[in-house]
């Protein structure tokens, strides 16, 4: 039922009356027992509608007393998000279910807030007097109530202990399973997930660390020395013999080669030797690795004869090898041959004896410039090909249009990486559906015919690493999305006609970005979070490590909003001349994770800034070239 204030008023003078006239009845002094009760009523009256009279300066408090519980709340979390990912710790039960209760209390502070403004809103007499005093009064004491009750909370947000360390892993003795290898390898991906999973096992377990950077952008994990040399000794006691050399004179891999005959799984590394001049007895041999040779340039004619139990071969990073002998052909088990990084100038035909082979991989053979027709397609069980160079690689190599031919009818094939540098790869990549399904790695080369290229989501569904190089003729290039990019990892551009590349907000996974080069890019994102097309991305540059913005004329903006960038740890910045700001803010420079920006210091003082506190803590991270 509304009450209005005419009602209240009489209301309230017919109580002074009705208590008046009962006192007179029963005091002498009837005067001075009416002004007592007057008294006493105007008190209970002002006592009572202090909820009303204050409202507008009590939600003012709460907003403020929000903000501030949200700010601790935030800290809070921050330093219990960094012990759990870092220190391998556990938010103690306390701070747990005071963040429950925080969360729970500034949903509800917020719908009074809002009930609160409304009520404001439609007051009388100048937004001064509530047409409903009823309402008013229980709101009123409501917002009070969540005042004390928010303000109490922050008072409890100064945790010393915020989270418990977790204790070491159990070992438990279990009986050896079974290695997930090239026999397990139809899903590839399956068996790619389970490999990270048992790495990241083995890294949260302390047996794994991570080691050096060996190239951009790929992470690399090793073992203790103590651990390793106990490994081994551990799998020289096993049926499957492993042996491990590395680091060795020609001298001592000679005589070394005797244990090789009992051996089932070898690897060979940073060796000191040109060749091998005997040819060895490995009747047991599945797993033969040779990697890292300073000086190894062939193989001895008969050297893989004995070898025919062969399943991987990986001779990878041996920079000076430049030819296989005809033998291998007879490796006719094999199902991993592993070519890249090294100088070979052909491979043998013999090559398309190996029907088994599931995963062939040559990246950055620059020197390669034969592979034989028809080698490819009698490659029938193949499941995965990498025909990759890396952004520094110069070398225009072109792979033939044969080449494509050839993948395209592998019925099996799943996975590709290839570069493309001729017009006629680029159109024939381009027209078919099979290659743009199975390409997870691309790189293009625009040739001075290309004035146009024309990318959409469907050709990048599986895309993980994509790098284009413009060149003077490309006029238009065109990315078309019809639906997110889950996979993208790694974008590269360099020289391309490109004002904006807003449809990146549709690719969480993407972890390393390079621009370069591009004299056309105004903006990175060309939104703001207003718009409905960020809304719908809810992992805007989540994932972003590496970011990478070189000779940019016309950049002016990273993002017209600041961004959280959660895992963005290196930022490099070189002549950029018009771009003013980096998105960043108070609140985000509080919990991210930036460590090193790479930038000219006479460029980083023309840069501002939004506040102080954000300038200090991006500055920190400078490296200055």
């Amino acid at each position: 039922m509304t009450i209005s204030i005419a009602m209240l008023t009489t209301l309230v003078f017919g109580l002074v009356r009705v208590v008046a006239l009962s006192a007179l009845n029963s005091c002498c002094d009837g005067k001075i027992f009416v002004l007592d009760v007057f008294n006493r009523v105007w008190d209970c009256i002002v006592r009572h509608s202090y909820p009303i009279r204050h409202l507008r300066e009590n939600l003012q408090s709460l907003e403020e007393a929000k903000r501030e519980l949200e700010d601790i709340s935030r800290d809070v979390e921050s330093n219990v998000r960094r012990l759990e990912e870092q220190q391998r710790s556990r938010r103690t039960n306390q701070v747990k279910g005071w963040l429950e209760t925080v969360d729970h209390t500034l949903k509800k502070v917020g719908d009074t807030l809002q009930r609160g403004d409304q009520e404001i809103k439609k007051r009388c007499l100048g937004n001064w007097c509530s047409k409903n005093c009823c309402s008013t009064y229980k709101l009123g004491k409501e917002v009070i109530k969540k005042l004390t009750a928010v303000k109490e909370l922050a008072s409890k947000g100064n945790f010393v202990v915020v989270a418990d360390k977790l204790p070491p892993p159990t070992v438990d003795e279990r009986p050896m399973e079974k290695t997930v290898g090239t026999e397990d390898i139809e899903n590839i991906y399956d068996a790619r997930n389970e490999g990270k999973y048992i790495i990241g096992s083995l890294k949260l377990a302390c047996l794994l660390e991570t080691g050096e950077t060996i190239e951009i952008g790929k992470c690399y994990v090793k073992m203790h020395d103590v651990l390793r040399d106990m490994a081994l000794w551990i799998a020289s006691k096993q049926k499957i013999k492993i042996l491990v050399q590395g680091y060795v004179e020609f001298s001592e891999a000679k005589s070394s080669m005797i244990k090789w005959k009992e051996a089932k799984r070898l690897s060979l590394w940073h060796l000191n030797i040109k060749a091998f001049n005997e040819s060895p007895s490995c009747p047991n041999l599945q797993t033969f690795l040779v990697r890292d040779t300073n000086y190894l340039v062939r193989f001895p004619k008969n050297f893989f004869q004995s070898m025919r139990a062969l399943n991987v071969l990986d001779l990878s990073r041996n920079k000076n090898l430049i030819g296989l002998p005809a033998e291998i052909g007879e490796l006719i088990n094999l199902q991993y041959l592993n070519l890249s990084f090294t100088s070979i100038k052909m491979l043998p035909i013999e090559i398309k004896k190996l029907t088994q082979l599931r995963i062939l991989r040559f990246e950055n053979t620059s020197n390669l410039r034969n592979i034989p027709a028809g080698v490819i397609s009698c490659l029938s069980s193949v499941l995965q090909v990498f025909y990759w160079f890396s952004s520094y690689s110069y070398v225009v190599h072109h792979v033939d249009v044969s080449l494509l031919h050839e993948l395209e009818g592998l019925e099996r094939i799943n996975d590709i990486s290839l570069m493309l540098s001729s017009f006629d790869c680029i159109v024939k990549f381009f027209s078919s559906p099979k290659l743009k399904e199975c390409v997870t790695s691309l790189r293009i080369r625009c040739p001075e015919e290309c004035s146009s290229l024309h990318i959409s989501s469907s050709t990048m569904r599986r895309m993980k690493n994509l790098k284009i190089i413009g060149c003077n003729s490309l006029k238009e290039l065109k990315f078309f999305r019809t639906n997110k990019l889950p996979s993208l990892s790694k974008l590269y551009l360099k020289k391309c006609p490109i004002k904006d590349l807003t449809w990146l907000i549709h690719a969480p996974s993407l972890s390393s970005l390079t621009i370069g080069e591009c004299p056309s890019l105004t903006e990175v994102i060309a939104c703001s979070f207003g718009s409905s097309e960020i809304k719908e991305a809810i992992d805007i540059f989540s994932n972003l490590v590496n970011m990478t913005l070189v000779n940019l004329p016309s950049l002016k903006s990273i993002c017209r909003q600041a961004m959280p960038f959660p895992s963005l740890k290196h930022m490099s910045i070189w002549n950029c001349p018009t771009l003013r700001n980096l998105p960043f803010n108070s609140d985000i420079v509080k919990t991210n994770c930036l460590n090193k920006v790479a930038a000219s210091e006479e460029w980083w003082h023309k840069l501002e800034w939004e506040d102080d506190a954000t300038k200090h803590r991006i500055t920190s991270t400078l490296v200055a070239f």
